[in-house]
């Protein structure tokens, strides 16, 4: 690791983390409020609506057929605008280096210092896992807020909660992981943001559709949030340390490939 581009990428991200931290602990903090309000007020129509419970099932993954106000504390784990503040920050921060140095047409003098490109890689992924702690704690704070204000019957315990953020991290480790590979076999910071955008998205859209259409259900394992259950760990007493482990075990994979094509290939600016 080296000090000076420890500072620098530091000083390049310190804002956008901070907005997107910002937003995963206002946003979080508002959904554990006003679920549980909306819940008391629609529970028997949105509960005897299959469509309901297969957009439900969509997003926690597989469950039985009760269905109770458990799931009010695992659906802002996994809402949409959660989960794109979180990706969209990867994305952002990911493609820096070494598509966005390309793009910029300052990969020259990067990587011209006397350090190695594996340095600068582990100096930018220090930072980035870093900014990933940043925001799963501020998702926390923002969760435990809510409860404060909007007590809940069903409030779970802490350790649930460490289960939930250490699986959150490592599908946080998977995303990144495989965007400093996109990065790293990409010449411009446009191009790698529009493949990124396309297969998160297509995994999200693959988890959703598997209450609705078999085929994506057949091949759901396919899908990274098909190992990320916030539902499973909160009403069980164990870890998912197999859904971590394939989480982790896809993003340490990506980010060594990552290192290597970027160790090798020949980076031009022009």
């Amino acid at each position: 690791m080296n000090v000076g581009l420890l500072h620098k990428a530091l000083r390049e991200s310190a804002f956008v983390v901070a907005l997107f931290a910002l937003g995963l602990f206002a946003f979080h903090a508002l959904l554990t409020i006003l679920l549980p309000t909306i819940f008391d007020d629609f529970a028997g129509q949105l509960l005897n609506s299959d469509f309901f419970r297969n957009i439900v099932r969509g997003l926690l993954g597989p469950m039985g057929d009760q269905m109770g106000p458990e799931v009010l504390v695992a659906l802002p784990w996994v809402h949409p605008v959660i989960l794109a503040l979180i990706w969209g920050h990867e994305i952002a921060f990911c493609t820096r280096m070494p598509a966005a140095e390309v793009d910029r047409g300052t990969a020259d003098l990067l990587f011209a210092l006397p350090v190695s490109r594996w340095r600068i890689l582990t100096t930018e992924t220090a930072v980035w896992l870093g900014t990933g702690l940043l925001l799963v704690a501020a998702e926390l704070i923002g969760h435990r807020l809510g409860q404060a204000i909007r007590p809940s019957q069903v409030a779970p315990s802490g350790e649930r909660l460490a289960a939930v953020c250490a699986n959150q991290l490592c599908l946080y480790l998977a995303v990144g992981g495989i965007a400093y590979l996109v990065s790293a076999c990409s010449e411009r910071r446009g191009r790698a943001v529009g493949v990124l955008f396309a297969l998160v998205l297509v995994t999200f859209l693959w988890h959703m559709l598997g209450p609705f259409w078999p085929p994506a259900q057949d091949l759901r394992f396919l899908a990274l949030l098909n190992y990320y259950r916030p539902h499973e760990i909160l009403r069980s007493e164990g870890w998912p340390l197999g859904d971590m482990a394939a989480l982790a075990g896809v993003g340490v994979v990506a980010w060594g490939l990552a290192g290597v094509v970027l160790a090798r290939r020949d980076l031009r600016t022009v």
